[in-house]
């Protein structure tokens, strides 16, 4: 009877240890990664999700996928103290986030850089149907939708009243972000309206009522036509004027 008694009690004690061992802490983590999960500690990575959320407005949503400490598991301790740098700015190349960083450790004090990449979301205005080239835009040609941010050329164009300014630079399938890549101001001098142009030489100016040959916005250089039916190229000043150039 002794004898199984010791064999329950040393069960017992086996079956504890291996609880301790084995436990979780708070949130289903372990408590020694609690203390430096991903490299860098639970204090820090809390300060770093206030830091990327007061910098990362622009974006509908985001979330770290990766923080690269650029050190080994053995240089990283929980003797450690990092904090971000206040004096120095946060540098954005989507999907990187470079976090200026000092790295307090029992050798001294480390300036650099933490690493994080991201997972992007923001809110975009995405094309209903193709749109031809040269076509102006309107709202109704567009939905608004949260899209993956990462991969994505050019400057989003969110805002519906936005696109009453643009007409489309190239072809734009149905399916497809719009950025400030794929458009041009919408054209304020068209085909067939009535141009105030003028030369200047000198101190002398000669006006001529011509019209226009072709579409142009504001800074382009258009065909225009006199009523002498002599073409000149002219440079668009207003949605009614231009200068002669050649």
């Amino acid at each position: 009877m002794q004898h199984l008694f010791l064999l329950f009690c040393y069960a017992w004690l086996s079956l504890s240890f291996a609880c301790f061992a084995g436990g979780e802490g708070k949130n289903g983590v372990k408590p020694e990664i609690q203390e430096q999960r991903n490299g860098i500690g639970i204090k820090f990575e809390n300060e770093l999700n206030k830091y990327l959320a007061a910098n990362l407005q622009a974006f509908s949503s985001w979330s770290i996928a990766e923080i690269r400490t650029g050190q080994s598991t053995t240089e990283t301790n929980a003797a450690q103290l990092y904090t971000i740098d206040p004096a120095r700015a946060m540098v954005l190349n989507i999907p990187f986030a470079y976090i200026p960083i000092t790295i307090n450790s029992p050798r001294g004090k480390l300036k650099t850089v933490l690493t994080v990449r991201l997972n992007l979301k923001r809110m975009a205005l995405v094309a209903i149907k193709d749109i031809p080239v040269n076509v102006d835009l309107q709202v109704s040609d567009f939905t608004t939708k949260e899209v993956d941010a990462i991969g994505m050329r050019g400057e989003v164009i969110r805002l519906p009243e936005e696109v009453l300014r643009y007409r489309a630079k190239m072809y734009i399938r149905a399916g497809i972000c719009l950025t400030d890549q794929m458009v041009r101001p919408k054209a304020i001098i068209k085909h067939n309206d009535p141009v105030a142009c003028y030369i200047r030489t000198g101190s002398v100016m000669i006006s001529l009522d011509c019209t226009a040959r072709e579409d142009g916005c504001l800074g382009d250089i258009i065909r225009v036509m006199s009523k002498e039916k002599k073409l000149y190229r002219a440079k668009i000043e207003s949605s009614e004027t231009a200068r002669i150039v050649e």
